[in-house]
């Protein structure tokens, strides 16, 4: 069956390269099984508390597998969420940006987060504005962008996030009404 499944997928390509498409594009979302043992074994080490293990595991399989945006991805991931290694995460985010050509949007958001915790509040509200072109009912993202106006002085800009943020993500409504208060907006 996996013999059948390559022999048709190497078809589709050479169909592809043959009609001039871009295979670089297909080729890259296909998963081969390699990153994958790469992807559980992180997810195993952060399980257990094991961060810098499932860095270093991630690493030697981004150099196994240097096209794998998961692997970069996920590497990112454990630097910016666990390890809070952002310079590190930002390289890697604007990495995986760069090979997956932007198809990754909510990656604008974890880059946003960073910039943002990194007192840049309008390269934040920039990677923020990227992620909202692409999904722009992401309430979450409304939200945060307020918060990074309100850091740069542009509270009429923020109230339009807020009030964008409550249509679409109902939920924050707490945290959206918290944070005007404690805004003066």
């Amino acid at each position: 069956m996996k013999n059948r499944a390559k022999f048709y997928l190497c078809l589709i390509f050479l169909l592809l390269s043959y009609f001039n498409l871009d295979v670089e594009v297909l080729a890259s979302s296909y998963r081969s099984p390699g990153p994958q043992k790469y992807i559980s074994y992180y997810k195993g080490m952060i399980r257990v508390g094991q961060p810098l293990a499932a860095e270093m595991k991630l690493t030697e399989g981004i150099m196994r597998f240097p096209k794998s945006v998961e692997l970069v991805i996920a590497r990112a991931t454990v630097r910016n969420d666990h390890m809070k290694k952002y310079d590190e995460a930002l390289f890697d985010y604007n990495m995986a940006i760069r090979m997956s050509r932007g198809a990754h949007p909510k990656l604008y958001f974890r880059t946003g987060d960073i910039y943002y915790y990194k007192g840049m509040y309008r390269t934040s509200i920039g990677e923020y504005t990227k992620c909202l072109k692409a999904i722009p009912t992401y309430g979450k993202v409304y939200f945060k962008r307020a918060k990074a106006y309100v850091k740069i002085g542009e509270k009429e800009k923020a109230r339009v996030d807020l009030r964008k943020c409550q249509t679409f993500s109902p939920k924050y409504r707490k945290h959206v009404l918290k944070f005007m208060i404690d805004n003066h907006l």
